[in-house]
């Protein structure tokens, strides 16, 4: 409903502009309170972060960069260790199924040579293709793996499967566990970043403070 003034206008007007003032004041008081809370919010959140820093024995954001800087290295020599494993079981294990190989088809591979009729060896030679190919292949394999004209034996082979399989398993278990510590420490610097507002090559001043909770945070 359309209300009607009848009053002196700068009477009006100057209550208006009384109105507009007291809103005007509310709102800053307002975006003041909000300011400070979340100042005070940020302000102790860097505190929890530079004593969680501080309780890690990282004295700086460079040292953090560093620490990740380590743990990715040695994830990576981790990974470069467990395939030289890999590759050094896959070598013996080569020469275990070359032995049965040679075992196995040495039969076929010796009646085939004993045939003397062309196209009967032809024939048997169709037959056993595959199983006299392994038969050579696996040959080659013992020659090539010989140590001083000597192949070695399959027991010591087996043992030095078990023995690198145990290397792996540490070393697997090493890498998993530096794995979570990087994803730790990252998870740190992101937030170092964030909460912060430090840029990447800004250095974050370490000392112990001691973090109070504010009254929002209980």
């Amino acid at each position: 409903m359309l209300r009607l003034y009848f009053g002196d206008p700068t009477e009006y007007k100057t209550r208006l502009d009384e109105i507009s003032a007291r809103k005007i004041l509310r709102l800053k008081a307002a975006d003041e309170t909000a300011r400070r809370y979340i100042h005070s919010r940020n302000a102790n959140t860097e505190i929890k972060m530079l004593n969680y820093l501080h309780a890690c024995n990282i004295q700086s954001y460079e040292v953090l960069k560093e620490n990740i800087s380590q743990l990715e290295k040695r994830i990576a020599d981790c990974k470069s260790d467990v395939q030289k494993i890999n590759a050094q079981i896959s070598a013996r294990r080569s020469i275990t199924n070359a032995v049965r190989d040679y075992w196995r088809y040495k039969p076929i591979r010796k009646k085939y040579l004993s045939i003397t009729d062309i196209k009967s060896k032809e024939k048997y030679l169709q037959e056993y293709l595959e199983e006299i190919a392994r038969y050579k292949n696996a040959v080659e394999v013992m020659n090539n793996s010989k140590i001083n004209g000597v192949l070695p034996q399959s027991s010591v082979l087996k043992a030095e499967i078990l023995k690198y399989q145990d290397d792996k398993e540490n070393i697997s278990a090493k890498q998993e566990k530096l794995l979570l510590e990087l994803e730790r420490l990252e998870t740190i610097k992101h937030n170092a970043d964030i909460i912060l507002d430090k840029g990447e090559e800004t250095p974050i001043t370490q000392r112990p403070i001691e973090y109070t909770r504010t009254h929002t945070e209980r």
